[in-house]
């Protein structure tokens, strides 16, 4: 099965609540992509999940 793709913007408690789950599925997920204003949240987000590129402007995605 191919993997889908998925991109989170927010970066933030809430993101990082659905990131802890959807890390549980990286035999179904890809994570390409994390969008926060706060562009090192964007950084440290990619970085535990191992994959992603970051962006602070959602319309860049």
């Amino acid at each position: 099965m191919e993997k889908k793709k998925l991109c989170l913007i927010g970066c933030g408690n809430i993101g990082g609540y659905h990131l802890g789950h959807f890390m549980q599925y990286g035999d179904l997920i890809e994570m390409v992509g994390f969008c926060d204003l706060v562009h090192k949240r964007a950084e440290e987000f990619a970085k535990k999940a191992g994959q992603g590129r970051t962006y602070w402007d959602f319309r860049e995605m």
